[in-house]
């Protein structure tokens, strides 16, 4: 409850941020599926300014280790077109009083119009699961850098990002997460949403819980 109601008092910050190339999230806490244990999801995007928009995007987790995984993604919509590809390592697991601590490393190319973007993130990472009569909840906040260069400009941004994974308890056939980010230097604002499915590498989609 305390996340939802942050979320909702910063959302009325977000038509007032500067907007970039909003389509980059973090999209994830920090915990780290067995590997075999792949996760396919969507994720969209309203973005909170520049007459607002959204963007669609769809993403693949593959576990490589317990404390490494990557994630792949691509979509379209406000801007015209973008993938990535991100690396997450988690050196510190979320064990008893604990929180998971670790890093998120991305690149991103982008199309809009006639501009192509790369940009290229590293991003702290916590987060902190905890269990409710509804399911379980992971919320997790992160300090994205971002360094973006275009055939216009170049620019270094940040932004506080903060969102949660739930688990629902009696739901096996899938997973939710959401989240906010806020601009804090050259950077944009967004709010975001996921659906993800898990799905094994020899069963395919097994419709497993967490």
């Amino acid at each position: 409850m305390k996340i939802f109601l942050l979320h909702l008092l910063l959302i009325t910050l977000l038509i007032h941020s500067t907007p970039a190339w909003a389509y980059l999230s973090v999209g994830e806490s920090g915990e780290i599926q067995k590997v075999g244990s792949n996760q396919f999801g969507i994720e969209p995007q309203i973005l909170g300014n520049e007459g607002g928009g959204v963007n669609i995007g769809a993403f693949l987790d593959m576990p490589l280790r317990e404390d490494v995984s990557t994630r792949f993604s691509l979509g379209a919509g406000k801007i015209d077109f973008h993938a990535g590809a991100a690396v997450k390592w988690i050196p510190f697991p979320d064990i008893d009083q604990q929180p998971a601590m670790g890093l998120k490393a991305a690149a991103w190319y982008a199309r809009q119009s006639s501009i192509n973007v790369w940009t290229f993130q590293i991003a702290p990472l916590f987060s902190k699961k905890f269990d409710s009569d509804a399911g379980l909840f992971i919320p997790y906040a992160a300090i994205p850098v971002n360094f973006v260069t275009s055939t216009e400009k170049s620019v270094t941004g940040t932004q506080f990002t903060l969102g949660t994974e739930f688990y629902p308890k009696d739901v096996t056939t899938m997973h939710f997460s959401s989240e906010i980010a806020l601009n804090l230097k050259d950077s944009y604002s967004f709010i975001s949403g996921s659906v993800v499915l898990p799905f094994d590498t020899e069963k395919g989609f097994q419709f497993r819980g967490h």
